[in-house]
């Protein structure tokens, strides 16, 4: 942890993180976004972009590449190349997660450590972990860790840990932690919309299903209701079959009686005297 007071700016580096408040701007690094907030400038860095428009310069960081323009420098750094002018100083410390731009220089810091500058001061760094510069100091470099370049010098070092670009080089930084592409980020939007297309399409599938079995149920119960119909109308045509024969049935009965009654009656008149 290294905390660095200067007249207008508070760095805390806390844990590989730099969250940085000036007077006059806001800079929080939260999960690997930064968002930087000046009085004439707007800093957003959405899904990997940086897009930085300052009183007198453009910082555009688009998917890798780095166009700053100052009033008195120009600043490009495309596929590797970096190609610097400034009027007073030439200061270009390249670090993955801190970019910075103060009035007349531009400070570019791509090291998980702590690199500072002020305004027309040059660096004594005297331990790996800390990088000052001072008004009129010159650089003094006792580490193979610290790397910095003055007004007329060009250096190169090349370590394991700090790939920087300069003039006539070319770095490649690849970082594991840091993923700026905005095709990861459409990505995942396209996928929280797959994602809730599949919610919305489960859903509608759920609620048809449910409307089936809804039908299903009420062609059941009407169904039911009809075997039920059939089974009382057969059960009334039934019964009426049994009546019909049931008067039949008394009908043939009454009319043997009748029958039987006359034959009787005949017997009878047979055997009466004369």
């Amino acid at each position: 942890m290294t905390l660095c007071d200067q007249n207008s700016s508070v760095a805390e580096i806390i844990g590989g993180r730099d969250h940085r408040r000036q007077r006059s701007s806001e800079a929080e690094i939260i999960g690997g976004r930064d968002h930087r907030r000046q009085r004439s400038s707007e800093a957003e860095i959405i899904g990997g972009r940086d897009h930085r428009r300052q009183r007198s310069s453009e910082a555009e960081i688009i998917g890798g590449r780095d166009h700053r323009r100052q009033r008195s420098s120009e600043a490009e750094i495309i596929r590797g190349k970096d190609h610097r002018n400034q009027s007073s100083s030439e200061a270009e410390i390249i670090g993955i997660r801190d970019h910075r731009n103060q009035r007349s220089s531009e400070a570019e810091i791509i090291e998980s450590r702590d690199h500072r500058k002020q305004r027309s001061s040059k660096a004594e760094i005297i331990e790996s972990r800390d990088h000052r510069k001072q008004r009129s100091s010159k650089a003094e470099i006792i580490e193979s860790r610290d790397h910095r370049k003055q007004r007329l010098s060009k250096a190169e070092i090349i370590e394991s840990r700090d790939y920087r670009k300069q003039r006539l080089s070319k770095a490649e930084i690849i970082e594991s932690r840091d993923h700026r592409e905005q095709r990861s980020s459409r990505a995942e939007i396209i996928e929280s919309r797959d994602h809730r297309e599949q919610r919305s399409s489960r859903a509608e599938i759920i609620e048809s299903r449910d409307h089936r079995e809804q039908r299903s149920s009420r062609a059941e119960i009407i169904e039911s209701r009809d075997h039920r119909e059939q089974r009382s109308s057969r059960a009334e045509i039934i019964e009426s079959r049994d009546h019909r024969r049931q008067n039949s049935s008394e009908e043939n009965s009454s009319g043997a009686e009748i029958i039987e009654a006359k034959i009787i009656e005949n017997r009878e008149n047979q055997f009466t005297p004369l």
